[in-house]
């Protein structure tokens, strides 16, 4: 004889609903040039993206968490989502503040850098305003289309300023992303602990995401920041006021001007850059802007920050003054070396300063380096002694301007766990040495 024995009954966790990006799924159905990337892989094309929360509660109320954020479409769709997704889990990220603007039509091109001609498809080709419009909102950021008169960045982000102007009249700052631009994941975190200088130093232009000059070897102390008179790139923060109807980006001489009451620097508008970058530009849209003296980004291999909580060291330090002071304080406990032409050709001869370095007997922390131009605003002796003895390539600049990250005659970088100075003899910060070097083209 069998029996029935009566068993407790226990609670089943109903297995979840399965996720359902509908939009999503269209565009990876419809847009070729997306098919074939991870936005569209199979286990991810449903998930749906929410923007990141603030957790750091002290910086609640932070400016730069309710300042509009311009971007500029980059030509490519796939590139255009990597943008997107940097900045959607960037923590406190504010959705209907993101701007993103494109070519209001099919067939008009989008932004190419500076004024180059393109070598390859006009950007949009293929792709109408709709497609834009349609991943730009799975992101819920604000769609932004636009009439321009040309492919030129500058004319993108004009427009994209002036929309920022009319949405958010009341706001003091303003975020610039260009096209094919990622963003770390302490992007919005570095803005906001810079802000504050930007609101107390009016010689202080814009705050740069971007250093020209960030190489791997040359660029390993995401703690520091340095300014420079120099133009920003690619991501920066800037008073919203800053744009003119003249002067706008950096295709001008001067993009942005700023009405400085007190405390003027006597070489113009300034800006603060990190030493390891707060931006990536991809590889793609650099060799489709048919722009080649842009290319020197992609041979040589750059630091990008990737730390999402990295905090400047004394941002409050990067105002003018007290800026001047901690370089004179640098300078003091430094070591202090006179370069000659004959250390400079031993460096080209792959003998690099290791020599020179491993003689410090005080194992100083800071090197500074002296030397002498030749031609006042050529830069040659620079650029020999930057590339010669640190690797160190310095981009292109404009006849008569000085190279990336110039700050008053002198460049600040790190190099093998040292912080290096290359301090020119027209400096506000050079000391008369002997046997300076001379004034000869190597």
């Amino acid at each position: 004889m069998t029996g029935c024995v009566a068993v407790p009954s226990v609670a089943i966790t109903p297995d979840p609903y399965p996720r359902k990006n509908s939009a999503r799924e269209k565009v990876c159905r419809e847009v070729s040039q997306l098919q074939c990337t991870d936005f569209c892989a199979t286990d991810s094309q449903h998930e749906v993206y929410s923007p990141a929360l603030l957790t750091n509660r002290s910086l609640i109320g932070n400016p730069v968490y309710s300042s509009p954020i311009v971007v500029v479409a980059s030509r490519q769709l796939s590139s255009l989502v990597l943008t997107l997704q940097s900045l959607v889990h960037q923590p406190g990220i504010h959705a209907p503040s993101v701007l993103v603007v494109y070519a209001s039509s099919q067939g008009q091109g989008q932004p190419v850098n500076r004024s180059a001609t393109l070598k390859g498809p006009r950007r949009g080709q293929g792709h109408s305003s709709s497609d834009y419009a349609t991943v730009i909102n799975l992101f819920s950021f604000q769609a932004v289309p636009v009439n321009v008169s040309s492919d030129d960045t500058k004319d993108y982000i004009e427009k994209g300023v002036e929309t920022a102007k009319e949405r958010f009249p009341n706001k003091k700052y303003v975020i610039v992303i260009e096209q094919g631009v990622l963003v770390s994941p302490d992007f919005l975190h570095y803005m906001a602990q810079m802000v504050s200088v930007l609101e107390k130093d009016t010689t202080i232009l814009a705050i740069s995401a971007w250093n020209p000059n960030g190489y791997v070897n040359v660029s390993s102390n995401p703690y520091v920041a340095y300014r420079s008179t120099d133009r920003p790139q690619y991501a920066f923060m800037v008073p919203i006021q800053a744009f003119n109807s003249n002067k706008h980006t950096h295709n001008c001489p001067k993009q942005f001007h700023r009405e400085s009451t007190s405390n003027s620097s006597s070489e113009g508008d300034e800006i603060i850059y990190p030493e390891v970058s707060r931006a990536l530009i991809r590889p793609l849209d650099i060799i489709l802007s048919g722009n080649e003296q842009f290319h020197h980004h992609l041979d040589i291999p750059r630091s990008t920050n990737i730390d999402p909580a990295v905090w400047i060291e004394n941002p409050a330090g990067m105002i003018l003054d007290r800026y001047l002071q901690h370089i004179n304080a640098l300078l003091n406990e430094s070591r202090q070396l006179v370069i000659s032409e004959e250390d400079i050709a031993s460096c080209a001869s792959n003998v690099h300063l290791s020599h020179l370095l491993a003689s410090d007997g005080g194992n100083h922390s800071t090197i500074a380096i002296y030397y002498r131009e030749q031609r006042s605003g050529e830069h040659a002796v620079l650029r020999d002694l930057a590339s010669s003895c640190f690797g160190l390539r310095l981009t292109p600049s404009e006849t008569g301007k000085p190279p990336p990250g110039f700050f008053r005659g002198m460049l600040r970088f790190s190099f093998n766990n040292r912080h290096v100075m290359l301090i020119e003899s027209g400096s506000y910060f050079y000391k008369q040495k002997q046997s300076i070097v001379e004034n000869k083209f190597l």
